[in-house]
């Protein structure tokens, strides 16, 4: 009798250690989808972070997305799609982690390395701009402005708008800048965000040009010309120039 009934407590002990084998619960699968390790953004660039996540027998409750192990942002609500702004980190490398948790307490994580780039390393202008290929050089962001052979200053092209609130943008390194201008209107000089001068331009083309020409601190910066709603309210500007100069 005694043998039978240690027997049968043996295959009960047995049976008890498979059942919770089988009932154990296994932690969520997290993958970072799009992107890869050492992949490169630039400061002027959104970063996309696509997460997935695999839990069959549970019930996901939060993914959220770290940066170098500090929260960034997270969701509850599939897809678990967030966005990083580039401009919002200085340029570096990261840690990008998304980690995912279910209602049993188990998580799951997936980690990569981005690269944070300026965008003055491979995005700046040429030293000297007169639109003559009829095309924006590399560098360059325009916003209601369009090439135009009509006008220019250097028997080439010319940058020109009619639309107010128009903008055009270049990044360059430099401590020196000129360019010429013409039209009849009122446009705002931007140097790294910051009003630099309003310039009137009464002057219409196509045999009236102005130079501008000014200074500015050593370093990369950000010029920004946008066209003011008044008067006939167009505008050329061409022949732009930077320099770097030494004592």
């Amino acid at each position: 009798m005694m043998k039978r009934t240690l027997i049968f407590y043996l295959i009960l002990i047995l049976f008890s250690g498979f059942s919770c084998k089988k009932e154990e619960k296994q932690a969520p699968v997290c993958m970072i989808t799009n992107l890869q390790d050492n992949q490169e953004f630039f400061e002027d660039e959104d970063i996309q972070v696509n997460v997935s996540v695999d839990d069959k027998n549970s019930v996901i409750t939060s993914v959220l997305l770290y940066i170098d192990n500090k929260s960034f942002t997270g969701t509850s609500e599939f897809p678990y799609n967030f966005t990083i702004k580039a401009g919002d980190l200085t340029p570096g490398t990261y840690t990008i982690k998304a980690i995912v948790r279910n209602i049993d307490g188990k998580q799951g994580e997936s980690s990569v390395k981005i690269f944070v780039k300026e965008v003055a390393l491979d995005f700046e202008s040429p030293d000297f701009v007169s639109f003559s290929d009829g095309k924006l050089p590399k560098g360059w962001e325009a916003d209601g402005w369009y090439i135009s052979p009509n006008y220019s200053y250097d028997d080439f092209f010319s940058l020109f708008s009619n639309q107010g609130n128009s903008i055009v943008k270049v990044f360059k390194t430099c401590n020196y800048f000129e360019f010429y201008y013409s039209g009849e209107s009122r446009f705002n000089l931007y140097i790294d965000g910051e009003l630099w001068e309003t310039i009137i331009s009464i002057n219409p083309p196509p045999t009236s040009w102005k130079k501008y020409a000014g200074t500015c601190p050593d370093g990369f910066h950000v010029f920004e010309w946008k066209l003011v709603a008044w008067g006939y309210q167009n505008c050329y500007l061409d022949a732009i120039k930077f320099e770097t100069k030494t004592d």
